[in-house]
Formats: C-alpha cells, sequence, structure tokens
C-alpha cells in the first residue's frame, strides 16, 4: 500500500507537468500534419500533371499517385496518434485528482491537495476541448485528402480500360496498352 501512496504522491505533484508535455506533443503533431498536407496538396495540384476534368480524358502518373499514397499513409497516422492523444487529457486530469485525494489521507494539508486535484482536472478538460476543437480542423481536409488518393489509386489501376492515360514524369503520354510514348507533349 506504501507503494500506491508514493506513486499517488509522485503523479500529484507532477500530473500538470505530464499533462503540459502531452499538449506539446499534440501541437507539434498537429502542425506537422498542417505541412504535411500542403505538401500533398502541392503535389496534387502541380502544374498539371494530375489532370481531371469533364473531358474524355484523364492524365496521371504513378509517380504522382505513389507520392500521394505515402503522404495519405503518414497524415492517416499522424491523425490516429493526435485523436488518440487527445483521448487521454481528461483522463490525465482524472488520474491527478485521484492522486491528490489518495494523499490527502496522510496529509494535514487538505486544501492544497485539493487544488491539486482541481487543477489537474480542470487542465486536463481544457486540454482535452481545445484539441477536439482542433480535431475539426485537422479531420474533414484530411478525409478529402484520402478522397483524391483512393480516386488516383483507382486511375491507376482503371488505365488501359479506358480513356485514362498514364504519363510519365517527363509529362510525355505513355500508351496504357503497349507502354510506348507517343511523341506529343502534353499540356504541362
Amino acid at each position: 500500500m506504501n507503494g500506491l501512496k508514493g506513486l499517488a504522491s509522485f503523479i500529484s505533484e507532477k500530473d500538470n507537468i505530464i499533462i503540459f508535455v502531452f499538449a506539446g506533443i499534440n501541437i507539434c503533431i498537429f502542425i506537422a500534419s498542417l505541412i504535411i498536407r500542403a505538401i500533398g496538396n502541392s503535389i496534387r495540384y502541380p502544374k498539371g500533371e494530375l489532370i481531371t476534368g469533364t473531358g474524355a480524358r484523364v492524365q496521371v502518373s504513378r509517380k504522382t499517385g505513389k507520392d500521394l499514397r505515402g503522404i495519405g499513409r503518414t497524415l492517416l497516422v499522424l491523425y490516429q496518434i493526435y485523436a488518440n492523444l487527445t483521448a487521454v487529457f481528461p483522463l490525465l486530469g482524472i488520474m491527478g485528482t485521484v492522486a491528490a485525494l489518495i494523499t490527502v489521507a496522510e496529509s494535514s494539508d487538505l486544501m492544497a491537495n485539493l487544488m491539486v486535484a482541481l487543477t489537474t482536472t480542470l487542465n486536463g478538460v481544457i486540454w482535452a476541448i481545445i484539441f477536439k476543437c482542433l480535431d475539426a480542423v485537422l479531420s474533414a481536409p484530411l478525409d478529402s485528402f484520402l478522397g483524391v488518393v483512393d480516386s488516383v489509386e483507382n486511375l491507376l489501376e482503371e488505365a488501359g480500360k479506358g480513356d485514362i492515360e498514364i504519363i510519365d514524369d517527363n509529362a510525355k503520354v505513355v500508351s496504357p496498352v503497349a507502354g510506348e510514348k507517343h511523341e506529343e507533349e502534353t499540356n504541362a
């Protein structure tokens, strides 16, 4: 039982610091996700490499598909870490509350322990609310971006079955059937 009280004492002293460290990590993940999404958008909308529209043909390069797939996977992993860390904040607040209340039993300073209990709970809830609001900024564009990645992957799979052309990295059209390069340049 002394080990549990010692752990509770340590947690009640360090819980606010732990909450702020987790908040810093989550902020870094959020910023990294925004940067990677911007990089993905620059690949998604290059100077004519991925051409889609209402016309009868679609052009896409395998390199674009591969790059978008990698960025999409990275964004998905970062988002999963972000969402799981966000869910931990209320638990950290409750952990600080319980730890502070456990230490009340052997301490005569009741008000100090209750203040630790209340501040850790408040910090956990505040950070959870902040990151849940930021989640709205991150999740909708991520879903949209992953939809584009799926579309590009589907286009690459369907190449040669219709009006979809694969272009190489030099903007030369590669025949979807024979793999031969056409002499004419595509609109870049």
